[in-house]
């Protein structure tokens, strides 16, 4: 009913060089998915599953969704509260698990303030981000340490909107970005980290690339500069499919409200339904009907008299700390995103769990005592 996508596959030829599939609760949270990447030597695969809890553990006892005398454990809301992924290359398996905190900020609303990654289960070791604010509650810093110990800086505007991020680490600098905006309308960006909008004969490419090291997109030691001042064209291909639109079954008593409430936490975002669709705020909705629902980021700052949207993702970039970086993408599902300075909706970093990937409002051990986002989860 949701149309939410279960099963994407990628071939040449005959042959299957990338499968990802999801599995989703009755919330439409993903709980599973799973990833194959045959790699450009045609011999190498890559399996990798994960696993989301969506529970906080209030009784810090690593189940999440338990009761003990310690406490009981609480539904987050929605956003992911732990990671375990395991991914099998050869003969080789590795398990990494990840833990995430955040807190309520001063009018109340919740942001990121770190992770917790260990990428290999068997060892102790541990690599952490954490994050800043200025008084304002705007993302200031993010201090990453990890196998490339880093500190991304940001500058924001006077409406909270990051203009500036610039990576800088002990053996040089790593990636920039600049963003730009009219009239409170994101008007384009450069960087010189690459970009995901290519066509799709150059994402299955991207898709069979073996990560590097570097800070750079799919881990490359060195930058791409690439600019871009289209925000309304979005290439549909395999790094991107997710934000393409999906269809919605009306039910008997929806409204346009009820259903952006429904998909992305946020009612306010009705227009962008009613725009998909050819309708506004007057019109009925009969059970039964289909509508189109937009997969394009939001944030709560802007209203129905908004142009272009501006995307706390991208604009934040990766701050996780895995070194290869997590490969990004453009691809936000269409939900809301919390945006990690402003305290909005709710897909994180993509990682939006309805991606399959998660969403950046966690909380792990660090945090002293419960969030005001956990609440008991509804039947």
């Amino acid at each position: 009913m949701m149309g939410r996508v279960t099963d994407y596959v990628e071939k040449q030829g005959s042959t299957r060089v990338y499968e990802r599939t999801a599995q989703y609760d009755s919330d439409s949270l993903v709980t599973n998915d799973s990833v194959y990447a045959l790699q450009s030597d045609n011999q190498t695969s890559t399996q990798t599953s994960t696993h989301y809890d969506y529970m906080v553990d209030v009784n810090v006892d690593g189940v999440y969704g338990d009761s003990n005398a310690s406490g009981t454990d609480v539904f987050s809301g929605g956003s992911a509260t732990h990671e375990l992924t395991t991914t099998v290359s050869g003969s080789s398996s590795v398990t990494s698990d990840s833990k995430f905190d955040y807190q309520q900020n001063a009018s109340g609303g919740i942001v990121e303030q770190g992770e917790a990654y260990n990428p290999d289960t068997r060892y102790n070791t541990v690599n952490t981000s954490w994050l800043t604010y200025d008084p304002r509650w705007n993302l200031h810093e993010a201090n990453i340490q990890d196998g490339h110990p880093r500190d991304v800086v940001y500058l924001t505007n006077l409406s909270g909107e990051i203009v500036q991020r610039d990576t800088g680490t002990n053996s040089g600098n790593g990636p920039h970005a600049r963003f730009y905006y009219f009239g409170g309308m994101a008007m384009g960006d450069v960087s010189d980290d690459g970009t995901s909008n290519v066509n799709y004969a150059q994402s299955i490419i991207d898709h069979r690339k073996k990560p590097g090291t570097g800070l750079f997109q799919f881990g490359s030691p060195t930058g791409t500069p690439v600019g871009e001042f289209d925000l309304n064209y979005d290439t549909i291909n395999g790094l991107t499919y997710g934000s393409a639109p999906t269809e919605y079954t009306v039910q008997s008593g929806d409204t346009l409200q009820s259903i952006a409430q429904q998909v992305w936490s946020d009612a306010n975002f009705w227009y962008l339904i009613a725009n998909a669709n050819g309708l506004d705020s007057t019109s009925t909705l009969d059970a039964g009907d289909t509508l189109i629902i937009p997969n394009r980021i939001a944030d709560n700052q802007n209203s129905n008299s908004t142009y272009a949207v501006y995307d706390p993702n991208k604009a934040t970039g990766n701050v996780s700390p895995t070194v290869p970086p997590k490969p990004h993408s453009n691809s936000n599902c269409g939900r809301v995103r919390r945006d990690p300075h402003r305290g909005g909706g709710d897909c994180g970093r993509c990682l939006d769990p309805r991606c399959g990937r998660g969403s950046r409002w966690r909380h792990h051990e660090w945090a002293s005592g419960v969030s005001a986002l956990a609440r008991p989860r509804q039947a």
